[in-house]
């Protein structure tokens, strides 16, 4: 069996781990492929475990994205946690880098969202058009460069490709996107957009109380081939 390179683990707690996913491999196990979900059954099973442990994947991130990714190590955390992404309790803020600025230095984006006929990629409308999705996102610009502008980006729905159609629709692709309208190289197999942080309610283990629920939040740092410090 071929060894696979280890998992950032930014974050555990009872039952769950966060990861800090690299870009450039898918989340799910897809057989013997590098994914993120295969490398965290090797890193956490047990060496004398006779099965794989349970891997529990809690939300998705696209391929060429990085950042904050939870999962959880049993199916009553996972369902909890999927309880808390239903009712949108959970914070998530997204770093992005773009090579043109947006019009506003802050805005709030809505807009309808399906896949396009190989389902493959997402169609941004401006109004609902058929079976189309809201999505709604709100940004900021944090720093802005000659070659590129650093967008905040805080999501409220979580929708297929969201941020990147988004931005797109909007004239802003995200660098290294071609997909979505990049000229831009960033890395290979790679785009400018980071999970950079997650806040989440979860349980937590006390010697004293025996446990209680606390709401938790994390940060990623960035990828070293990003062009901005980890500040």
């Amino acid at each position: 069996m071929q060894p696979l390179p280890s998992l950032d683990i930014i974050g555990q707690g009872h039952k769950w781990s966060l990861i800090n996913k690299p870009a450039g491999i898918a989340v799910e196990r897809h057989g013997n492929t590098d994914t993120v979900e295969l490398r965290a059954v090797r890193q956490f099973r047990r060496s004398r475990a006779t099965k794989d442990p349970y891997i529990g994947i809690v939300h998705r991130l696209d391929k060429p994205t990085s950042g904050c990714l939870l999962v959880a190590h049993n199916k009553s955390t996972l369902v909890g946690f999927h309880r808390q992404w239903e009712a949108r309790s959970v914070r998530k803020l997204y770093w992005a880098l773009v090579g043109r600025p947006p019009s506003r230095k802050t805005g709030r984006l809505i807009h309808y969202i399906q896949k396009d006929r190989s389902g493959r990629k997402a169609i941004a409308s401006p109004r609902p058009i058929g079976k189309t999705q809201k999505a709604e996102l709100e940004y900021r610009i944090l720093r802005s460069e000659v070659d590129f502008t650093l967008l905040e980006i805080e999501l409220f729905t979580g929708r297929f490709h969201q941020v990147r159609a988004q931005l797109s629709a909007i004239s802003c692709p995200i660098i290294g996107d071609r997909m979505y309208g990049s000229e831009t190289l960033f890395q290979e197999d790679v785009i400018a957009l980071h999970a950079r942080s997650l806040s989440f309610d979860a349980y937590i283990e006390n010697p004293d109380t025996g446990g209680e629920q606390k709401n938790l939040s994390f940060q990623a740092p960035l990828p070293a081939y990003w062009p901005i410090n980890d500040d």
